[in-house]
C-alpha cells in the first residue's frame, strides 16, 4: 500500500495544502514500535499488582495465557484492576504523545505525523477521542482472543474478531485515504513529514 496525496484544507489559509498520507505498513510498523514501548510499562504495572495481591496475581512465569482466561472467567478484582491500569496506560500514553507531540515514538521513527482535517496538530480533547477508538479496538481483539480461547465460543469468535480487525485497524489497509476507523472518529489523517 503506497501513500497517496490528499488535499487537507487548512483554516486560515487561501488555498488548501497537499499531504501525503501514511500508507498502511508504514502505520502498521509504528504501532508495532510503539508496542514495544508500552508493553514493558504493562508488564511493571503487573508486576507491582502481583507484589501487593500475590495470591490474586501469579507472576508471569505462571501458566501464560491459561491464567489469563481463569482470571477474566473468575472475574478477579485483581485481574480487572490490572486491565483498567492497562487501558489508563496505553490511553494516557497515546493521547499525550498525539496531543502534546503529534507523534508517538514510533511514529517519529517512522517520520509520520497525526494531523487533523485541517492539517493542524490535535487538540487533547481530539487526541482523546482518536485514543479512545484506537485503544477501544485493541481491546476489543484482545477480548475476542481471549474468548477465542474459551472452548464454550470457539465458533463465534473467529468470526467476530476477523470483522471487527478488517472493520478497525485494516480499514486503513482498504481505505482510499489510508484512515482507520478511529481516524475517521476523530477526525484525523496520518501524514508523512
Amino acid at each position: 500500500m503506497s501513500a497517496t496525496s490528499t488535499p487537507v484544507a487548512v483554516a486560515h489559509a487561501a488555498a488548501p495544502r497537499r499531504l501525503r498520507v501514511a500508507g498502511f505498513w508504514r502505520r502498521t510498523a509504528a504501532a508495532l514500535i510503539d508496542l514495544a514501548v508500552v508493553v514493558p510499562a504493562l508488564l511493571l504495572v503487573r508486576v507491582l499488582l502481583h507484589a501487593l495481591a500475590p495470591a490474586e496475581m501469579p507472576p508471569l512465569s505462571s501458566k501464560g495465557v491459561d491464567i489469563a482466561i481463569e482470571l477474566y472467567l473468575d472475574g478477579s478484582a485483581v485481574f480487572v484492576a490490572w486491565v483498567l491500569l492497562s487501558i489508563s496506560v496505553a490511553l494516557l500514553y497515546h493521547t499525550l504523545f498525539w496531543g502534546l507531540a503529534g507523534r508517538t515514538l514510533g511514529q517519529r521513527v517512522l517520520k509520520v505525523r497525526v494531523v487533523d482535517v485541517y492539517g493542524d496538530q490535535l487538540s487533547l480533547a481530539r487526541a482523546l477521542l482518536r485514543s479512545f477508538g484506537f485503544v477501544t479496538g485493541a481491546l476489543l481483539l484482545v477480548w475476542l482472543a481471549v474468548r477465542v480461547l474459551s472452548p464454550e465460543h470457539r465458533m463465534v469468535a473467529p468470526f467476530a474478531a476477523t470483522v471487527l480487525v478488517t472493520l478497525g485497524w485494516l480499514w486503513a489497509g482498504i481505505d482510499r485515504e489510508k484512515r482507520g476507523l478511529h481516524d475517521w472518529l476523530a477526525g484525523t489523517y496520518v501524514v508523512r513529514t
